[in-house]
Formats: C-alpha cells, sequence, structure tokens
C-alpha cells in the first residue's frame, strides 16, 4: 500500500508567529486530503491542538517556551542566564530531531514529502536536508533579522569556493540571494556544530560533509518563500529623511510605467495600490528597478506594484511570494469555548448571535456597546509583557488612568494572561475598593478608574473586536497590525523590538497611525509623578492624531483595499503550484 505524502509545518516563537502559519496548514490539510499533516510548535500553544485536530492535522508539542526573558530569576548573572537559554536551545532541537525521525525516519520519501518553516523554526531547514525533503519558508512577519555589514566580507573570505558557487548559481536554484535575504544565519557557528556534530551533516549548507568543498554535482532549486508583507528592508534604499504623507511629489503614472521592466508584450496597466493589496489588476509579472522604487517612495499610496501573480524586486531570490496577509479562523481566537460557538452560529446563520459574547462574558460585551456614541480604544501590547519588556506594570496602570482623566475616554485593556501585570490591576482594584472609587469585578475581568478602564484576561478575535473601537493602541505585532488594518480602525503603536519597529514606521508612512510611542511613553520603568504626567500627555497626544478625521478616512480606504484579500488560499495554491512543479 503506497504511503501518503507527509507535510510538516513547523512554526515556532509567540501566538502571532505561529497561529498564521498553523491557519496555513489547516487550510492546506482541508484542500489536500491525500496528504498527512503535521503541526509541529511549542507546548504553550496548545489551545490550536483542537482546532487542528478538527481540520484532520496532527498536533505535535516542544516543550521550549515561546520566547525567554533575561529578567526572569534563572540566575544572578549573565552567564547563568545564557547557559540556561543554551540548554533550552540544546533540548529543543534534540526533541525536534527526534520528531522528525519519528516521521520520517522509517518510512521511505513519497514524491510531495513536503516541510514548511517559519523563520523561527530554522532547524526544519537543516532536518529537511537530513532526511532529503523539499524544505519551504512561511513568514507571517518580515524578515526579523538582517545580516552584518561585514558577512559578506567575511563569507567571501573564509568560504571563497562556496561563495563562488553561490554567486554563480542559475536564477532558479539556491544562490547568493537566498544566503542574503534569509540564510545567512545557517551559516553561524551555532548552527554549523548543531548540524555537524548532532545531525551529521556538513557544517555549512550546500558543502560536502566529506571534503567541505560545493556540491557542484547537486544545485538545489531556490526555496519557495511565502510573505505576508514586502519590507522596507527589502527596498533597502529607506532613511531617515523619507517623508511621510503630505509632503508628497507626484510622477504621473506613465511615467512610472515606462521604468518597468515587463516580462511579456501586453499593454495592461498596473496602477498603485495601498501596502500588502494583492488586487487583481493585471496579468503581468513585474521586475521593479531601483529608480521606480524611489519613485514610489513618494508616493502616500504604496510601495508596492501589484499584479495578479507576483511584484518581484530584482534583487530578491527567484521564489519569493507575496501572499497578504494570514488570518487564523475567528474561532481559534476566542479563549472562551462558549463565545466560540456562539459566533460560529452566528456565522452559520444567525448574524444576531454572531455579535454577541456568552452569558460569562457579559462585562465585556457591555462595555464596548454602551455607550454607543463613545467606542471604547482598545489597548494590547501581547507578549510583549512575557519577553520581559513591561518591568513596571503598576506605572502602566498610572499611565492609563491619567490618560484617561486627561483625554475622557474609554480604554479596553488585554492583560494577555501576563501575571505580573494582573497582578498589579488585582491590587489597584482592590486599593480603589478601599478608597471606596467604583470597581466593577466580573468574570476574566475588571473595571477601574471610574469604570473608565475594563482589564480583561481573556482573548477575542480582533476581527470581531476593532471594528467595535475608536482606535487600537499596540506593539505592533504583524498579526495586530493587519487586524487593525482589515478592520479600518486607526493605530497608535509602541514597538518593542524586531520587526514591530518597521509595522510602526509603516504604518505612520501609510497614514493609518501617529509617529510610532516612544516604549516609556506607554510602559515608563519608574512611576515618579512627572514621569507619570509626560507620558500620559505624549499618549493622549498620539491617540488624538489617530482620531482625527483624516487618519480615520484613510483607515477606511485601505480596509475596503484589502477586504477582498485571501491569503491563506493564496498560500495554499501557490504551495500546491511547488508542489506540481516538482512532479
Amino acid at each position: 500500500m503506497k504511503s501518503k505524502p507527509r507535510a510538516v509545518f513547523m512554526a515556532f516563537g509567540t501566538k502571532g508567529d505561529v497561529y498564521p502559519v498553523a491557519a496555513i496548514a489547516a487550510a492546506f490539510a482541508s484542500d489536500q486530503e491525500q496528504y498527512q499533516v503535521v503541526f509541529i510548535t511549542h507546548s504553550a500553544h496548545e489551545n490550536l491542538r483542537v482546532h487542528l485536530r478538527a481540520n484532520q492535522v496532527m498536533y505535535i508539542p516542544v516543550s521550549s517556551p515561546p520566547a525567554v526573558s533575561p529578567l526572569e530569576h534563572y540566575g544572578s548573572t549573565e552567564v547563568t542566564f545564557s547557559a540556561h537559554k543554551r540548554e533550552i536551545t540544546q533540548n529543543h532541537r534534540h526533541e525536534c530531531t527526534l520528531i522528525f525521525e519519528d516521521i520520517f525516519g522509517d518510512v521511505p520519501n513519497v514524491e510531495g514529502d513536503l516541510i514548511a518553516i517559519n523563520f523561527f523554526a530554522l532547524e526544519g531547514w537543516s532536518l529537511a536536508e537530513l532526511f532529503q525533503i523539499r524544505c519551504i519558508v512561511v513568514a507571517p512577519y518580515v524578515v526579523p533579522y538582517s545580516a552584518p555589514s561585514s558577512f559578506e566580507r567575511q563569507f567571501r573570505k573564509e568560504l571563497p569556493d562556496l561563495y563562488k558557487y553561490l554567486q554563480e548559481a542559475p536564477s532558479h536554484k539556491v544562490g547568493w540571494k537566498d544566503v542574503i535575504h534569509w540564510m545567512w544565519p545557517l551559516f553561524a557557528e551555532e548552527w554549523g556544530s548543531w548540524r555537524s556534530l548532532d545531525l551529521k551533516l556538513s557544517a555549512f549548507p550546500f558543502t560536502d560533509p566529506v571534503t567541505g568543498l560545493p556540491t557542484f554535482h547537486e544545485r538545489l532549486p531556490s526555496p519557495l518563500l511565502l510573505k505576508t508583507a514586502i519590507a522596507l528592508s527589502d527596498i533597502r534604499i529607506f532613511s531617515s529623511n523619507m517623508h511621510y504623507p503630505g509632503a508628497c511629489i507626484t510622477f504621473c503614472k506613465e511615467e512610472l510605467l515606462s521604468d518597468i521592466q515587463w516580462l511579456d508584450d501586453s499593454d495592461e496597466k498596473t496602477r498603485l495600490l495601498s501596502h500588502l493589496s494583492q488586487i487583481v489588476l493585471s496579468m503581468q509579472k513585474v521586475i521593479i528597478n531601483e529608480a521606480v522604487l524611489r519613485k514610489l517612495l513618494w508616493f502616500s499610496v504604496a510601495i508596492e506594484l501589484i499584479s495578479e501573480n507576483l511584484y518581484y524586486l530584482g534583487y530578491w531570490p527567484s521564489k519569493v511570494w507575496v501572499c497578504g496577509f494570514w488570518f487564523p479562523p475567528r474561532k481559534w481566537q476566542f479563549s472562551c469555548n462558549d463565545c466560540a460557538e456562539i459566533s460560529a452560529s452566528g456565522i452559520s446563520g444567525n448574524l444576531n448571535q454572531q455579535n454577541k459574547l456568552c452569558s460569562a462574558h457579559l462585562g465585556l460585551q457591555f462595555f464596548i456597546e454602551f455607550p454607543a456614541k463613545e467606542l471604547p480604544v482598545f489597548i494590547g501590547l501581547s507578549s510583549v509583557g512575557s519577553m520581559g519588556f513591561l518591568r513596571n506594570p503598576r506605572a502602566f496602570l498610572r499611565v492609563l488612568g491619567t490618560a484617561l482623566d486627561i483625554s475622557g475616554c474609554r480604554f479596553i485593556l488585554f492583560s494577555a494572561g501576563y501575571k505580573p501585570l494582573e497582578a498589579a490591576i488585582e491590587s489597584y482594584a482592590k486599593e480603589a475598593s478601599s478608597c471606596s472609587e467604583q470597581t466593577h469585578w466580573s468574570n476574566e475581568g475588571v473595571s477601574l478608574f471610574g469604570g473608565r478602564l475594563f482589564c480583561f484576561s481573556g482573548s477575542v478575535p480582533y476581527n470581531w473586536l476593532f471594528p467595535r473601537c475608536a482606535a487600537a493602541i499596540h506593539h505592533g505585532g504583524s498579526g495586530s497590525t493587519a487586524a487593525a488594518l482589515q478592520a479600518g480602525v486607526p493605530q497608535v503603536i509602541c514597538p518593542f523590538m524586531l520587526d514591530q519597529f518597521y509595522w510602526a514606521e509603516r504604518m505612520c508612512w501609510l497614514g493609518v497611525a501617529p509617529e510610532p510611542l516612544r516604549r516609556e511613553h506607554l510602559v515608563p520603568d519608574t512611576d515618579e509623578d512627572f514621569y507619570i504626567k509626560e507620558a500620559a500627555n505624549m499618549l493622549v497626544r498620539a491617540l488624538d492624531h489617530a482620531r482625527s478625521s483624516e487618519v480615520k478616512a484613510r483607515a477606511l480606504q485601505i480596509s475596503n483595499k484589502l477586504s477582498n484579500e485571501d491569503g491563506v488560499s493564496e498560500a495554499v495554491r501557490v504551495i500546491k503550484e511547488e508542489l506540481r512543479s516538482c512532479q
């Protein structure tokens, strides 16, 4: 009996890094029933198990945490923390290896076998090499790192034969563009020692384990890389002097089109659309050169030139595909099963039910809906707290309370299950109660500051919540940003790390958010009165900008352009095409 082909999706990181990839895995399994589909991630994402099982996807957990904070008390010295992190990494890679041995070790490879990884699961690349399985990359965020400026010089010096091999690679084979775009961490010493000592592979990819020379006899195809976004780091001409909308220089469409190298002779035209749209406007594929990119940067509408299949930058690897945002199913995003079931029944027919929460969460529902003329402002920092950036939760709450006094707004705060923040909320509530301030407890929620701040420890889908909010204050994660764009809600972004800075700058450039909020203006480390008041004033100023008529109109405009986008279906379609092309 012929074995089923296997598709292994492996994604590590926080919820925003993992859930979009899980959504693709579930959609792929539903579409390709002949596949045995497996999803590997942290055990912290155990909630995915039941949802994936419903789509015939096997969930396999790894015990490593999604993030390790240096502020956690693993020891009193930096060396102790580093040693602890190394131990976690070693155990993590060992678990991944054992899982792959269970999946691929005893059964011969089947045509169509596939491994799909995100950028935090680079173990998968070497394991795919070990078991000789095709590997692709699915990235729900922009590349979270760039090569050091000295990387190419050092690579050429230490690995001259491999450098030449990659530079001379045909366009459809793995080459230097792949390495410099995202593969370069695979050539770091920590990966090399694991590959050679544990996996018995060559220390460096694309080299012979015995001679150390490039594998001239076997050039691998350039791996498919699915993205949700084109990053300013991809464009590589972003500067601090870039003007934001309102100071735009106008170039006519015909002038721009004359700078485009068409891949066919068609006279069909394309036009500029908003960030990340994959709306069908042309049957053409285009190569955008640097000259046209410089002109596009001056447009308030977009950087990207959109075509039906692909817009392609000449210095990208040959198989980069921009799909659009990957939103998980709404049902996955409720922390309460009863709320999820009610919402699902609404989707299936009872539209009134779709907008309701269960009886245990009427406090949140009531806060959102009343008074109807005063929409609340959402505040959520997701995993920022667990990663060590929210050092003083009490100061954070004081900033929010002072901002409420200044602005007269209402806030919904999602604590994301971060225990120190929830402890500070509980402490604040008890103090307020002793002072006879109005404090209301409800299931998984408490209201403070005269009922103007509702703190919620659970989760509801952003695409359910954001349309009911006046604005969204968040950390700039790709998922939060995408949900706010989809909902057409203005944003205030306070970035902390990695691609969050990109999203914060990009949303400002698009005109749906003010300039990024500095960390100390939302989560100051000190709760001295002067710093609390300064932070609250800056927060209110940013919020006033976000709620201006111009920003609200811009947010709705972009939401309308994204309304027909289905990034998950597009990703599945492209993966299927990739598999067919390999047959």
